[in-house]
């Protein structure tokens, strides 16, 4: 019963007129003086709301009502010994955790509109971590997906991020993305007390943003999305900036990026932070004697990797082929050799290496005694031969077969012969090259026989 119902009670009961017909005039001058003084009273009546602050619920004093005089303060919580001002020192009047319910998708969302009044950006608290301590083995993966909200797909990004607290240090993380909206990403923000707050953050122009904590162990997850204008704490974490904290995969649609990251944190690939002309760009940071990046073909009947290029929407050109051999063809489909080039090979230099091949000599063309040996350091491409010869020789007979170490796919088209003494230099007329196989070639005199002597020549194989 309010002060006015009371009056008009007292005023209707009591009185000659009243309805019990009782003359009590001094008892009704008493008791409306009583309500006068109630009313003077002033007192005032808190207008009380319920406010959340992360994952905890307090009670917030918006106003005050049916007092007079100084209005006492608002915006207060209601603290363990009275009103406080901070929000952190208010009593949390969220209960215990009820009985499980059906199970769900773990999702939160939220969309944002230009015309609602929100500022922009916004940050939306997701979960935290406990602050650092030494039996903490926290950590959150957390999934992100945004798009524009528009009829159709829109420009979409989708976001997952591990990350820790444990470190001393800097917060652990590694983190991937897909798509190339720049108007949405995940942020790290460390507060005084040591916690980890992470945040996903968005502009206000018309966007559709879904969060899950996929997986965690000591971390408070939020339950709904609630829009922060402001952060604080100290940032250690931003998928929005690459450049200072780099993701292990960025998947675009343009200057897609691969980057494999060491525990040390060495020297960042340049092509996370500057693309270039590079549709895709592989990368790993830079260790010393551990800087190898792997492509593996898992397809055990495959025949290794091809390259081509994109002509047109239905047309594309081929460029070459690595085989499941090892063999590298440029412009071949099907290399022969372990470098096979369809064209004119440019280069400032050649350095041939490789195993001994082997020669023998025929005692018929070089006499009986004759011999013949490979230089160290020749090989299947080029080299040096010491032919001697002996009493015996004769004209138009083979002189000498050298084979080589590992065969070629096919005849080679032909084998140089240059003198490499003087006495090879005279005798130079009366040898020739009599034959040319996958597996060697052989020197043959003409129609004068050789001297008897040490010849030195030099050869030349061109496949």
């Amino acid at each position: 019963m309010s002060i006015n119902e009371a009056r008009a009670y007292v005023n209707a009961h009591y009185g000659y007129n009243g309805l019990a017909l009782i003359d009590g005039d001094t008892d009704k001058t008493a008791l409306l003086a009583i309500l006068d003084l109630i009313e003077m009273d002033g007192s005032w009546s808190p207008v009380l709301a319920l406010t959340v602050n992360g994952p905890n619920i307090v009670i917030k004093v918006v106003d005050w009502v049916n007092g007079t005089g100084v209005k006492p303060a608002v915006n207060t919580y209601l603290g363990s010994t009275g009103f406080v001002t901070d929000i952190n020192l208010a009593v949390s009047v969220r209960g215990p955790q009820g009985l499980p319910g059906l199970a769900g998708t773990g999702t939160v969302s939220s969309i944002t509109s230009p015309v609602d009044g929100g500022t922009s950006p916004r940050f939306f608290p997701v979960c935290e971590l406990p602050a650092i301590t030494g039996g903490t083995n926290d950590f959150a993966e957390i999934e992100l997906r945004a798009k524009s909200w528009a009829s159709a797909e829109g420009n979409d990004i989708l976001i997952n991020l591990y990350i820790a607290n444990r470190s001393a240090g800097d917060p652990y993380y590694q983190y991937t993305t897909q798509g190339s909206a720049s108007y949405c990403s995940l942020l790290a923000y460390r507060v005084a007390d040591g916690r980890l707050i992470v945040y996903a953050m968005t502009d206000n122009n018309f966007r559709a943003i879904a969060v899950r904590v996929n997986s965690s162990l000591q971390a408070t997850i939020y339950g709904s999305l609630i829009p922060q204008a402001t952060v604080t704490g100290t940032k250690y974490f931003d998928s929005g900036d690459p450049a200072t904290y780099p993701p292990m995969m960025n998947l675009r649609s343009r200057f897609t990026s691969f980057y494999a990251s060491n525990s040390d944190g060495g020297l960042f690939p340049p092509v996370i932070t500057s693309p270039g002309n590079g549709l895709i760009s592989i990368g790993s940071n830079y260790i010393a004697g551990n800087s190898d990046v792997a492509l593996i073909n898992a397809n055990l009947s495959g025949s290794g990797f091809s390259f081509w290029q994109m002509l047109s929407a239905g047309s594309k050109r081929f460029l070459a082929t690595l085989t499941g051999a090892g063999r590298l063809g440029i412009g071949v489909t099907a290399p022969a050799e372990m470098l096979d080039i369809a064209g004119r090979l440019k280069t400032k230099g050649v350095v041939s290496t490789g195993s001994l091949p082997t020669a023998s000599v025929s005692t018929a063309g070089a006499g009986g005694t004759a011999s013949v040996t490979v230089a160290a350091g020749s090989n299947d491409i080029a080299g040096k031969l010491t032919l001697t010869t002996s009493a015996g020789s004769s004209a138009g007979n083979n002189l000498l077969t050298l084979t080589f170490n590992v065969a070629y796919s096919a005849t080679p088209v032909a084998v140089q012969i240059s003198a490499r003494n003087a006495k090879a230099a005279e005798q130079l007329t009366r040898v020739y090259v009599s034959a040319i196989t996958p597996n060697g070639f052989s020197l043959s005199s003409s129609g004068t026989a050789l001297s008897v002597d040490s010849f030195d020549f030099q050869y030349l194989v061109i496949a």
